[in-house]
């Protein structure tokens, strides 16, 4: 029997999605094996200094801005990496890498390019995004050339959808796959009720880049108004120039709320009544948004795109409504406004999603996905023995 050891490769943990995906998968498996997360980002250990039963790793750097420097000092710190992350894997008895984020996956395959280590990728939709130009046709050829040279020497891909298959179809090796999907922990879980109500409050949660359908779910939620006075929208995001230049553009609404970034997510939609998350990102595949929404017990209006409508149960028992894309590759802002009113006038529908957001939650429990991943672990070390 094999003492598991485990260790990830992460880009940063600047933003909570992907992330956060990660830290909760790291500390599940720390209660039984040994992990260590290996960051290359300082910004993390700005806000967090440790993750319960998980070891963190910092890069040794020489510098923290390359700025100005000759190119071959990057150079030299890339090799000092690659010789701690080679000492970190021998001094810690490693038996298995974890990789998050196609940057992170390349910087690896450079690093055990040449080793028999077992290897494998989270693959959380991003791949689909660098693949192609901005045109969403054209392939960028550096990053088609990078993903093959993962791809070469990767043991095995977990994937969050089976969209994020597609990618094979412009790859030159597809390896063994499995999907798992996304875990959440959460102390405990219940449906948000219909109470006729006050003002109702509308979250849209998401990374500040505009295929997530920031300013068509600004445009709905002023639909909206025109039927239900009483009503906010709550803005959670990841900082960018282009969430600043929507701040500026919509400030004087007060029922408007630009929030920007929050750790504990759970309790911020705790107390939000609905979720709108109309999403046009061509890389969309499990959002852990929509995860979160169900773990909070309350319905969600989204778009179609990835596994957003059998993550809500759309078809057996839904949990919101699935609003497709239109011609121009955008929801359009009307019928998310009408879905959002429908919850808002039906309080049996609305009551009815609640509960069977609640149900639409289980797969996505921590300890399955922890079971899942520890399996795959033990099979691909063992493999790799035989």
């Amino acid at each position: 029997m094999i003492e598991n050891a485990y260790t990830y490769y992460n880009r940063n943990f600047k933003y909570r999605w992907a992330e956060n995906f990660v830290k909760q998968l790291a500390t599940g498996l720390g209660k039984k094996h040994s992990v260590f997360l290996l960051l290359t980002s300082v910004d993390y250990g700005q806000r967090i200094t440790e993750l319960q039963n998980v070891k963190l790793i910092y890069p040794w750097r020489l510098f923290n801005s390359f700025i100005g420097l000759p190119y071959w000092i990057f150079q030299f710190q890339y090799v000092i990496q690659w010789i701690q992350f080679r000492l970190l894997l021998i001094y810690y008895n490693i038996e298995i890498v974890h990789s998050h984020l196609y940057r992170s996956d390349y910087k690896i395959y450079k690093w055990l390019r040449w080793s028999h280590m077992p290897w494998m990728i989270g693959m959380h939709g991003c791949y689909e995004d660098y693949l192609f130009m901005e045109d969403n046709s054209t392939i960028s050829q550096n990053d088609f050339n990078r993903m093959n040279d993962i791809l070469s020497r990767v043991n095995f891909v977990a994937m969050a959808s089976e969209k994020n298959a597609t990618i094979f179809k412009y790859t030159l090796r597809k390896p063994l796959t499995q999907v798992i999907n996304f875990g959440l922990a959460v102390d405990s879980i219940f449906p948000r009720q219909h109470l006729g109500k006050k003002t109702w409050i509308i979250g849209i949660v998401s990374r500040g880049i505009e295929s997530k359908g920031w300013q068509i779910g600004i445009e709905a939620f002023n639909q909206l108004k025109i039927y239900i006075p009483q009503i906010k929208l709550k803005l959670f995001y990841s900082e960018t120039p282009y969430m600043l230049g929507l701040k500026e553009r919509w400030k004087g609404y007060s029922d408007i709320e630009f929030i920007g970034f929050k750790d504990n997510i759970l309790k911020e939609m705790r107390e939000m009544d609905i979720l709108l998350f109309p999403s046009f990102f061509v890389s969309e595949s499990q959002p852990i948004t929509i995860i979160e929404a169900l773990a909070s017990g309350i319905p969600v209006v989204a778009t179609d795109i990835g596994e957003i409508p059998r993550m809500l149960g759309v078809g057996s028992q839904p949990s919101g409504f699935c609003v497709p894309l239109e011609d121009n590759g955008m929801p359009g802002a009307e019928k998310l406004a009408m879905c959002l009113k429908n919850l808002i006038f039906d309080p049996d529908l609305y009551n009815a999603m609640a509960r069977a957001a609640i149900k639409n939650f289980k797969p996505f429990d921590i300890n399955r996905c922890v079971d899942q991943y520890t399996m795959l672990y033990s099979n691909l070390i063992n493999r790799t023995i035989e």
